[in-house]
């Protein structure tokens, strides 16, 4: 789960990385929740990207203040039982998010 904006200059850098993740891998879901934006802005930036993993909207910044995001991106890696397993504050790059998948894939196996 990525919590993004659309003028988050490092949530610009990682949203390809996001897209990789999502198109390489069956068995993870890119969930990118965009925080405090109206549906438009999100919906036209991801449009733009071509970006084709969900995004959620948490206009009132709600979900984010219960997840203490305090930055952008930052980024909460959940296991299939629902728990959480590593959060990461600020951008990540392609090799981090498959190390984060490799060891939630370790952990479930």
């Amino acid at each position: 789960m990525n919590f993004w904006a659309t003028w988050c200059v490092y949530c610009d850098q990682e949203m390809p990385d996001l897209e990789r993740v999502h198109g390489a891998n069956e068995d993870v879901v890119v969930l990118a929740v965009n925080v405090r934006e109206s549906a438009s802005a999100a919906g036209a930036y991801i449009e733009e990207g071509g970006y084709s993993f969900p995004v959620a909207l948490d206009q009132s910044g709600q979900v984010a203040t219960q997840f203490r995001v305090t930055s952008y991106p930052t980024t909460y890696v959940i296991g299939p039982d629902g728990r959480v397993i590593h959060g990461m504050p600020g951008l990540m790059s392609l090799a981090t998010m498959e190390e984060m998948i490799d060891m939630v894939r370790k952990e479930v196996d």
